[in-house]
């Protein structure tokens, strides 16, 4: 059998496999079994002038490339991957568009565009973006049990987000939520508009207006795209363009990127801190549960109780703590009613602290029955 290097397009390693060019396709001897690539799936991936790259249709972000003994192997079993064709008008316009970014990108820096291009990312882009953010997640989380109080629990907050989500006029097609178990505590948005909160931060808040005031700031991150544009900011504009374009690099770029750790500037924090704070307010709840939950992360810093997921993805808690401190709205209603937020407290296996309590005893007693529970 012929040698290839392989990148899965969801983990950032290339690894070296063996591949053998059947009458029906290619196939790769990967970890899991063999897998075969059909000749009709298999296109090149690469600029036709170095190594021999392949990708499969549809596109999944996996490459294969070639070694000069392979692809001799792969050339007399499917000669069309090697024929020269003419290029393609679209393609043509892509080249000039990128040759326009780049002349641009020279002048005026990938920063500031990297904000427009993110808002007119290509559909099947941020898709595939989004795709490999799961896959990542998928070592790093995993699913709540189906149980009676995660289904009440995902209800309250389903509730929670959508009335945040109305006021601060978000369609609900632009985000979902989602709490998941981990071994760290943290609230971060994916590229595709899904808000990932962990049980462990559930376990970590105190009032359901802290909750509240944390997805609205995730909400914020996924309004303004922020997500999308701080990956491009990294990868800078000309990578991008590249995965685009469905370049080589573009599996294993992507999954160079991890949406956990994904850090966004100064800016965009205080840009979701207003975001939430306005959308808090809008839906008639108190904004000061944020500040509340950012003045508790900076005690706990301070006492050296970690948190370092949490604080590397939302720096600055004291003085953002300090700059909300004056949206509070005392007074206002709980974000939850107390049984929500007793289920809420409750998913993922979790041990609520605080039950509500019962409703208070105001008949005469039954006979038998014994006196009323205290409350």
């Amino acid at each position: 059998m012929a040698r290839a290097r392989y990148v899965n397009g969801l983990a950032a390693v290339a690894v070296e496999i063996e591949v053998e060019a059947q009458r029906d396709g290619l196939a790769l001897q990967l970890e899991g079994g063999t897998q075969l690539w059909p000749w009709d799936e298999i296109a090149r991936a690469d600029d036709r002038v170095g190594p021999v790259v392949l990708k499969r249709k549809p596109e999944s972000g996996a490459r294969l490339t070639l070694d000069a003994e392979t692809a001799a192997d792969v050339r007399a079993a499917a000669p069309h991957l090697f024929r020269l064709r003419s290029q393609r008008f679209g393609l043509v316009i892509a080249l000039m568009a990128f040759a326009a970014v780049m002349t641009v990108t020279t002048v005026y820096g990938a920063a500031r565009l990297a904000e427009p291009i993110a808002r007119n990312a290509p559909p099947d882009f941020v898709a595939r973006v989004q795709m490999i953010a799961e896959a990542q997640l998928s070592y790093l989380v995993s699913p709540c049990p189906s149980g009676p109080r995660d289904a009440e629990g995902l209800a309250a907050l389903f509730d929670l987000t959508d009335r945040i989500g109305e006021a601060a006029g978000v369609s609900p097609a632009r985000y979902d939520i989602h709490v998941v178990e981990a071994d760290f505590s943290n609230a971060f948005a994916t590229p595709g508009g899904r808000i990932i909160v962990t049980d462990n931060l559930i376990d970590l808040l105190d009032t359901p207006d802290e909750l509240a005031g944390v997805i609205a700031h995730e909400m914020g991150h996924v309004a303004e795209d922020h997500v999308m544009v701080s990956l491009i900011k990294n990868m800078g504009i000309g990578v991008f363009i590249d995965i685009v374009l469905g370049g080589q690099g573009a599996g294993l770029t992507l999954a160079s990127f991890n949406v956990v750790s994904l850090r966004h500037d100064r800016g965009f924090e205080s840009a979701a801190d207003r975001f939430a704070v306005r959308a808090l307010d809008q839906a008639g709840l108190d904004p000061g549960g944020l500040a509340a939950f950012f003045r508790r992360v900076a005690e706990m810093s301070g006492a050296g109780l970690g948190l370092p997921e949490l604080l590397s993805t939302h720096p600055d808690p004291s003085r953002r703590a300090e700059a909300l401190a004056g949206a509070a709205r005392p007074g206002r209603p709980a974000a939850m009613t107390a049984q929500d937020w007793s289920a809420v407290k409750s998913m993922c296996g979790l041990e609520d602290p605080a039950p509500p309590p019962p409703a208070p005893f105001d008949g005469p007693l039954s006979p038998g029955l014994g006196a009323p529970p205290k409350p």
